[in-house]
């Protein structure tokens, strides 16, 4: 993949995750002035609670708007990352714009509270429990494919294991058993084989990070050292918000992904411009 492919995607992507994102905030406008009675479950909160005892009060709010985060977050990442990695050739971005895709497919789950959807079997349903595990798994494929490569050194064709791993996750996206007559933690859909899945994510997560972390750009460069620190944050943000039902969590999760994610591509850009 040329930069110039490679900036033409990321520009389609960024545009496409801008229009979901805006869909998103437009119906929520509009429920909210026109029928506020079908959305007040999104800002009822559980009464007779101390503030602090509310914070750790399993809610439908918090959760809600973990997912309208991930929603602004794909965008608003995504077109930092086209305007300042224009000219660089960055393996570690390009794994990273990839990851990114999965966290725009999480969010498709808003669909479920603004458009009044149940529990039940159902075929849109079944299509937003797909895809969000489809975003899981090409989350989860991206972090590993990206410690392996750091591993192994430079690899100018490694931007073909990008097919491999949206094809990976496709199938097992389509093979997964779900649930979708029960909603788990407000609105999502449950799967099989979740706790095995989990760890394998949190495998996976430690392995890549220690790679980063011990790999001879690290070595050579404390930028990058600092970008494999950054990307922990990111994980631990987004699992964060992934599983969120409380306003602790939502408070914990919001700065280690927004945070880590600014001194990632910080330290990344950093490193590449001295290359």
């Amino acid at each position: 993949m040329t930069l110039n492919t490679r900036n033409k995607l990321l520009l389609f992507f960024s545009i496409a995750s801008s229009l979901c994102a805006a869909v998103f905030t437009a119906v929520l406008i509009w429920l909210i002035i026109k029928k506020p009675q079908h959305i007040s479950l999104l800002f009822t909160l559980p009464q007779g609670q101390s503030f602090f005892r509310l914070l750790i009060t399993p809610n439908y709010t918090a959760a809600f708007f973990s997912l309208l985060i991930f929603s602004f977050f794909v965008p608003a990442v995504s077109f930092s990352v086209y305007f300042n990695f224009e000219k660089t050739q960055s393996l570690e971005v390009l794994f990273f714009c990839s990851a990114l895709i999965g966290v725009l497919t999480e969010s498709f789950k808003l669909c479920i509270p603004l458009f009044g959807i149940t529990a039940g079997y159902s075929g849109f349903l079944r299509f937003l429990g797909q895809a969000a595990f489809f975003g899981q798994m090409e989350i989860l494929l991206s972090i590993i494919t990206q410690g392996v490569l750091a591993a192994g050194g430079e690899n100018r064709d490694s931007d073909k294991y990008l097919g491999i791993i949206i094809i990976i996750a496709l199938i097992f996206s389509t093979t997964i058993p779900l649930n979708t007559t029960v909603f788990e933690n407000y609105m999502h859909i449950n799967y099989g084989f979740k706790n095995l899945f989990g760890i394998i994510r949190i495998v996976f997560i430690l392995c890549t990070f220690l790679i980063l972390f011990f790999s001879p750009k690290s070595k050579e460069s404390l930028d990058y050292k600092r970008a494999s620190v950054d990307f922990l944050l990111i994980c631990g943000g987004y699992i964060a918000l992934l599983h969120c039902n409380t306003f602790v969590i939502l408070a914990v999760g919001i700065p280690l992904l927004f945070a880590g994610t600014v001194h990632f591509l910080k330290n990344m850009h950093k490193y590449y411009m001295w290359k």
